[in-house]
């Protein structure tokens, strides 16, 4: 099925996470640190990464940004998604050229981009990825399967009680790789990304709609209001009163 978006995003920041589709990540202005699956890429403006199905990875702003992030299905683009079935990328980084980049953001800032349009969209950046990102037969990495199996684990069971030995015991490893195993590919503990998660969709809750700090709390799998307030105290420098009260919700969008 073809699904695609683009859309704009000024000092972006979001949490390590992943999806079925291909992302496309491009620096306008200012810089951006795109982490994939580990490694980690400082952009300035110009400069772009690609996202492939499966892949953790997460954005934080470098002082300021503008950034076009688009994301679009395997479907979209058929030929480049068989290609890379067997075969994996060697780099994410690549630079667009600029007078065909100026071309490309007229196109997608338009009202309608059909979806011929679209797909040509992509395939140009996915063929600029390829000129800049040599490809290697794919390895099989079963410590990537068992952090995938336990990120899709915790997106899917996040309003429950969630620790580090019951999720290794649903993806099938022992406690101690799987802890060892998801910092080296996520980049941050198990607990944090927990709690990152269960964050986001706080966040969204009070920003849309009346649902009371309570209810956010125990509907996001926090334990107890005292302790939702705890963390998003420390993450987000306010209590969650407060940030209702003077935030927008089209600062946290993505």
């Amino acid at each position: 099925m073809d699904a695609y978006y683009f859309r704009f995003h000024t000092d972006v920041e979001c949490i390590p996470h992943l999806h079925v589709n291909n992302e496309f990540i491009y620096v306008k202005s200012g810089r951006l640190r795109v982490t994939v699956n580990g490694r980690a890429f400082l952009l300035s403006a110009g400069e772009a990464v690609l996202v492939l199905p499966y892949e953790v990875h997460d954005m934080h702003t470098a002082g300021e940004s503008v950034a076009l992030v688009s994301e679009f299905s395997p479907d979209t683009v058929s030929s480049f998604t068989q290609l890379l079935s067997h075969k994996e990328a060697e780099e994410r980084k690549f630079v667009l050229d600029t007078r065909v980049m100026e071309y490309l953001l007229q196109g997608i800032e338009k009202e309608n981009v059909s979806l011929c349009e679209a797909k040509a969209y992509f395939y140009f950046i996915c063929t600029e990825f390829l000129k800049n990102s040599p490809l290697k037969e794919k390895s099989l990495r079963s410590v990537r399967n068992y952090v995938y199996n336990a990120i899709v684990y915790i997106n899917e069971h996040y309003r429950e009680e969630l620790s580090l030995q019951s999720v290794a015991e649903a993806v099938g490893c022992s406690y101690n790789y799987l802890s060892k195993a998801f910092f080296e590919e996520v980049g941050i503990r198990f607990s944090q990304y927990v709690n990152n998660y269960r964050m986001q969709k706080a966040v969204y809750l009070l920003l849309n709609g009346e649902t009371s700090v309570t209810d956010i709390a125990y509907e996001t799998g926090f334990s107890s209001v005292r302790n939702f307030n705890r963390i998003f105290l420390a993450a987000m420098g306010t209590s969650p009163t407060e940030f209702r009260k003077k935030e927008s919700p089209e600062v946290y969008n993505l």
